[in-house]
């Protein structure tokens, strides 16, 4: 056993000792040398080990008194602990089973490399769906049913299109390590969760650069008509903006397309690259063009998002969101949360798309 499980096994067991109640205030658990022999660490570690504890105002080192408790737990406090020993670890997929849009925003690759180092650490991966309902307070008590049962080391929230917000409030109150898989919008404020996702608005600026790079002296955003723009659209278009307005002598004009089912004919020209705010929709205007008598590549060019195998047919030009890498990043703070009592800090890792060239640009 390495210094580092060591570390972790002292501070276990002085936790127990909390938990168990059996050690009111200002009685005396163990000295730091009873401690270091016990499990074959220096006086130096032991301290190390329990050094949140003794931030935490929850235990005193005296000369002659050693490890001394200084009050009682409060419940949050409790939880922290019996979750600190727990070798699980839950994952809550909110994404109905039978959505289409699983297979670009979560696949085997991403998968893998989440689950992967979880399980060599030893971990048990533990999975519940759980599909966003209407019904708020029974969502919520949802949520916190399956926590208190599987009472996991941490949680693996995979969010569904919904705002997050709405509900993430309940997994702060019920465990301290949440960590969010969900589209983007994080840098907003109300999300205040640990989240991992695409970053939409800097692939936006790589769309916007390689329709420069293709020739297109014209880029236009599309999307279906909707009463409501979604947060990553607006975070992809304004990601294509910031391109248009850095880079001067580049692409000179930038609009908005809102599909319907036609697409004009001024808009197919071999000059105008056409920006659409995910493949279904790059499909969808593809399909109307052809019926026009236009080819996609040829007559105009074409960027879609998401690489989604659906419509691999159509030899999209696409931004693949590299889900590998948002596994690892999130399987290594999850692991790194794993190694400390109590919770870590709040923070946003937005990861950028790789380009697919292919026929339509």
């Amino acid at each position: 056993m390495g210094i580092d499980e060591k570390k972790q096994s002292v501070l276990s067991y002085i936790m127990s000792c909390l938990l168990s109640g059996n050690y009111p205030a200002n009685s005396a658990i163990a000295t730091a040398r009873e401690l270091a022999e016990k499990f074959d660490l220096s006086r130096y570690h032991v301290q190390q080990a329990l050094s949140e504890l003794y931030r935490r105002n929850l235990i005193v080192c005296r000369k002659k008194g050693g490890i001394t408790v200084v009050r009682q737990l409060f419940e949050r406090e409790k939880r922290q602990i019996i979750n600190f020993d727990s070798r699980t670890i839950l994952i809550i997929n909110h994404i109905p089973v039978n959505s289409p849009w699983k297979g670009v925003h979560l696949n085997d690759n991403f998968f893998a490399a989440l689950l992967t180092p979880l399980k060599a650490a030893g971990y048990s991966v533990v999975w519940e769906n759980l599909p966003v309902t209407d019904d708020d307070d029974g969502f919520n008590l949802g949520i916190e049913k399956i926590i208190r049962f599987y009472e996991p080391k941490a949680v693996i929230v995979i969010a569904s299109g919904r705002n997050f917000y709405h509900f993430q409030e309940i997994y702060y109150l019920v465990h301290d390590n949440v960590f969010v898989f969900k589209r983007s919008g994080f840098l907003n404020a109300r999300n205040l969760l640990r989240t991992f996702g695409i970053a939409d608005c800097q692939d936006g600026t790589t769309a916007a650069e390689a329709a420069f790079s293709a020739g297109a002296a014209r880029v236009i955003f599309c999307y279906r008509t909707s009463r409501y723009v979604l947060y990553w659209q607006q975070e992809r278009r304004k990601g294509i903006q910031l391109y248009l307005q850095m880079h001067k002598g580049g692409p000179a004009f930038l609009d908005d397309f809102h599909f319907s089912g036609n697409i004009p004919s001024e808009l197919l020209k071999p000059d105008t690259a056409l920006i659409a705010h995910n493949d279904e929709l790059a499909a969808q205007i593809i399909d109307a063009a052809k019926s026009a008598g236009y080819q996609a590549g040829k007559d105009y060019k074409i960027i879609g998002f998401g690489d989604d195998n659906r419509f691999r047919d159509y030899d999209l030009t696409t931004m693949q969101p590299d889900l590998p890498a948002i596994g690892k990043a999130m399987a290594e703070a999850v692991l790194n949360s794993c190694r400390s009592f109590g919770p870590v800090p709040f923070f946003s890792s937005l990861i950028p798309s790789v380009l697919v060239r292919r026929s339509t640009l």
